[in-house]
């Protein structure tokens, strides 16, 4: 098997990937949800978990300080993205209307409790991981403010959130991920 997991502390994931270079096309798409690109080396990658990076968000509500690895970043945005979406569905089955038409059907609601309450509970830890991943990049979190530049800032923070965190210590502390390299 071209992959094999193995338990370490704390709970994380080590992938090592073995195998010829180029053999993984579909993990090369797709290297920042926790899966690790195959270069053609064999070596201990590691990564932190979906309910790990969830519950060490929640911890770390609103401290701008550290470090974030690109998996504790990513798992967060999908935890957010799904779960505001079945928050939306289900306001929209409480709350809503649905008016059905010669064209079709549409629903909408002015009210979504529940998505709101979620929205605002994570609008902090959101911007906090966020800094902290530019700051395992070895960036200041001010880029932050890209955010508000309409189309090329979130194009600019997407490459920088997606870039490969600095290996060991940098200016923002040490590498959140370094006792599982066996370092």
């Amino acid at each position: 098997a071209p992959r094999r997991a193995k338990a370490s502390p704390g709970a994380r994931q080590q992938l090592q990937l073995t195998g010829r270079p180029n053999t993984h096309t579909l993990f090369t798409c797709i290297p920042y949800f926790g899966v690790i690109c195959d270069t053609g080396k064999t070596g201990d990658l590691s990564t932190m978990g979906f309910a790990e990076a969830i519950k060490n968000n929640f911890s770390k509500y609103v401290p701008f300080s550290g470090r974030a690895p690109r998996s504790e970043f990513w798992w967060w945005v999908l935890f957010t993205f799904v779960t505001s979406i079945i928050l939306g569905a289900i306001d929209m089955a409480l709350f809503g209307t649905t008016v059905v038409g010669p064209e079709g059907f549409s629903a909408q609601t002015n009210f979504s409790p529940l998505a709101g309450i979620f929205s605002l509970a994570v609008f902090l830890p959101s911007i906090s991981v966020a800094v902290r991943r530019l700051h395992d990049t070895n960036r200041t979190g001010w880029w932050w403010w890209l955010i508000f530049i309409p189309l090329i800032g979130i194009i600019v923070l997407i490459v920088f959130w997606a870039s490969e965190g600095t290996r060991g210590a940098n200016n923002y502390g040490e590498d959140p991920l370094e006792y599982d390299r066996g370092r």
